[in-house]
């Protein structure tokens, strides 16, 4: 009796355990958020040489003509000048804002993903408590057929219905898990940081 309790302890001490850890919901974010910056400064490095244009390409035109010295000055070099700063200005600050409400939104799925990892955690821990009573009642079924009061398919019986519990609480273990792993993803949470070489 004292050896199958033993083996009970060890099975319930091994599924009661959880596998993957879950951090908290502002490590998660950090990473994402970090992850952004990291995109949001190699989307401005795109426009960073547009932005500069040399000057000179909207100075006056110097040159001879008939032998007398030519300046010509066009109204359309200071238009074209202003029009391609208000252009790049508006692009950076488009850029901005589609980073930030792509970011926010990742955000959001987050919270609601870390919210349901929660519950799940809710719903591991009440089918545990469920086999802590099923496995006090197996405990009574195995007095009962070491005793041999019951029949050996009533004893069988008893062993799948208490595989049948553990195997259920795996099940969920494992969905959890997975579901951590989609949250990780998700918030690009451990990703490497490789430089590639020209």
């Amino acid at each position: 009796m004292k050896g199958i309790l033993l083996i009970f302890v060890i099975v319930f001490s091994s599924i009661w355990c959880f596998g993957r850890e879950l951090k908290p919901l502002a490590t998660y974010e950090a990473s994402l958020q970090s992850y952004y910056q990291s995109a949001w400064k190699a989307g401005r490095e795109e426009f960073k040489d547009l932005n500069r244009k040399p000057f000179w390409d909207y100075v006056p035109d110097v040159g001879f003509g008939w032998g007398l010295p030519i300046i010509n000055w066009r109204l359309s070099n200071i238009f074209q000048y202003r029009r391609d700063r208000f252009l790049m200005d508006r692009r950076l600050k488009s850029l901005d804002m589609k980073m930030e409400l792509e970011m926010n939104q990742q955000l959001q799925a987050i919270g609601i993903e870390y919210e349901k990892l929660l519950l799940e955690q809710e719903r591991i821990k009440v089918a545990q408590e469920k086999y802590t009573i099923e496995a006090a009642i197996y405990a009574i079924g195995v007095e009962c057929c070491e005793k041999r009061e019951c029949t050996p398919e009533q004893c069988r019986k008893k062993d799948l219905e208490r595989f049948e519990a553990s195997e259920r609480i795996r099940v969920m273990r494992i969905n959890y898990d997975i579901m951590v792993l989609e949250l990780e993803k998700m918030a690009h949470f451990g990703m490497k940081n490789v430089l590639l070489k020209n």
